[in-house]
């Protein structure tokens, strides 16, 4: 059985994006990247409480289970709010197993307890472009 679905407004995006205001930088010149590489910088820190480990590739879901509820355990008993969505970051070590770290970002540090760790991470890496010369 087939059901009236409502009508989309498809030119949504291009109206708003019409609306927008020019960059205040020139984007008509394209040419030749320079040979020097980006750069980057940090612009920002973020407080985390998380739990780092190298495990097993299949054990992933099982760390990350343990270790987020450890966490919220941990800032719970001690009334900390996270600041945002817990998060995961997994590196492969083409072993087998992957370097894992699983946390919770925090509005300010607080105190770690082992094998809970309090750390930061950038809260965003700024991407800067030397420009071309000749």
């Amino acid at each position: 059985m087939l059901t009236d679905t409502p009508q989309r407004d498809t030119n949504r995006r291009e109206h708003a994006v019409a609306q927008m205001p020019p960059p205040p930088f020139d984007t008509t010149h394209v040419g030749p990247r320079s040979h020097h590489p980006p750069r980057t910088r940090r612009a920002g820190q973020q407080s985390i409480l998380s739990i780092r480990a190298t495990i097993n590739e299949g054990d992933t879901t099982s760390f990350l289970e343990e270790s987020l509820d450890a966490i919220h355990d941990y800032m719970q008993e001690r009334h900390i709010q996270p600041a945002g969505s817990p998060f995961a970051i997994c590196r492969p070590t083409g072993e087998g197993t992957v370097d894992i770290e699983a946390g919770w970002p925090l509005e300010r540090a607080v105190e770690g307890i082992d094998p809970i760790h309090c750390g930061s991470v950038p809260s965003a890496l700024v991407r800067h472009d030397r420009p071309s010369t000749g």
